[in-house]
């Protein structure tokens, strides 16, 4: 699909049980619009076998040509969490993780990398 939103650098912010994550998004479209930004991580060196990247936040915003907005996901400590067949509980491995954003899993437009205590 044609995109008419840009996307800025994601920042991160330890905010509660986890962290906020937040990014400028743009519409340089010619009219109206609404995007849904999606928030994917993914565990670097994992020590169970995860996928790449999972979905764990969004947000939705509609804009005008040219405006933007300053969207800001939260992403508590279960976002970083498997479920753990041995403890029968979910887990965080301490570590670093890739979060990235994006219109879709297969359209990333922002990464950045944080270290979960």
């Amino acid at each position: 699909r044609d995109s008419c939103f840009s996307y800025g650098t994601l920042s991160v912010t330890p905010a509660g049980d986890g962290f906020d994550i937040t990014l400028e998004v743009k519409n340089v479209g010619k009219k109206e619009a609404m995007e849904t930004v999606q928030v994917y991580v993914g565990e670097k060196s994992p020590s169970v076998p995860r996928p790449v990247r999972e979905l764990k936040g969004f947000a939705k915003v509609k804009l005008a040509p040219g405006k933007s907005e300053e969207v800001t996901i939260h992403l508590p400590r279960t976002a970083f969490a498997y479920y753990s067949t041995d403890a029968h509980d979910w887990c965080v491995n301490p570590g670093v993780f890739t979060i990235e954003a994006g219109a879709s899993v297969t359209d990333i437009r922002s990464t950045v990398e944080v270290n979960v205590q």
